[in-house]
């Protein structure tokens, strides 16, 4: 999906929007809704913060899944300012993957606050 996501501007060009627009609430919307938000005008206030936070785990995971772990920190890089604060709730989210992404986060993030949350989080989530 995350492929299908990053060609389909070049297979419909301005029809993208639209056509991934109408895939909000379907089974990849976490996906869906960071595409958005990186190619359209997409307001992520109008989304609710959980379901966005989400949909970061989504993108986290395909990412480790398709590459290394260096591109998982090179994605966190844009959100560096707001990362120790979603650590917080992300170790309570009900997401298969969670706790992968934050062993990566928690092991790998340059910033000592941002690793320090995750690992933090980490233990909390396997702890529940």
């Amino acid at each position: 999906m995350l492929l299908g996501l990053q060609a389909v501007a070049d297979v419909v060009g301005q029809h993208a929007v639209p056509a991934v627009r109408r895939q909000m609430g379907g089974p990849h919307d976490g996906l869906v809704l960071h595409w958005l938000s990186d190619n359209a005008e997409f307001d992520p206030q109008s989304v609710e913060p959980a379901r966005l936070l989400g949909g970061l785990v989504d993108v986290l995971a395909a990412t480790l899944d398709l590459g290394e772990p260096e591109d998982v920190l090179d994605i966190l890089q844009d959100e560096e300012d707001m990362l120790p604060e979603p650590m917080e709730t992300l170790w309570r989210m009900d997401h298969p993957r969670v706790g992968k992404v934050l062993e990566v986060i928690g092991a790998r993030h340059p910033a000592k606050a941002v690793s320090k949350a995750a690992r933090k989080a980490l233990m909390k989530h396997r702890n529940r």
